[in-house]
């Protein structure tokens, strides 16, 4: 995730606003990502969302196995880090609700 917003806010400057998230629903995963941008044309942002999803593949499997345990040990203790504040604890709960 923090991957794309650095390609596409950072790097390319294609729009304010880049959120990328994983959703899942029944069974399934889905990884979303929103770029609001007057720049470029929906054509332009696709391609480069598809792009960067592609280079991020090719740079997680030319990782060597070491290194990408680390970031997976990285990415699960953020998700398995302690919801501190009422807000989070509400989104949380609201979002199954939904």
């Amino acid at each position: 995730q923090d991957y794309v917003f650095h390609e596409l806010r950072t790097v390319k400057q294609m729009g304010y606003v880049v959120w990328s998230f994983f959703s899942g629903m029944e069974g399934s995963c889905n990884f979303v990502v929103i770029l609001q941008s007057n720049s470029f044309t929906c054509r332009q942002i696709t391609e480069a969302i598809q792009d960067c999803v592609f280079a991020y593949k090719a740079k997680l499997e030319a990782m060597e196995s070491d290194e990408f345990a680390k970031l997976k040990s990285s990415l699960c203790s953020k998700l398995t880090e302690r919801l501190f504040s009422e807000k989070k604890l509400w989104r949380c709960y609201w979002g199954e609700i939904r």
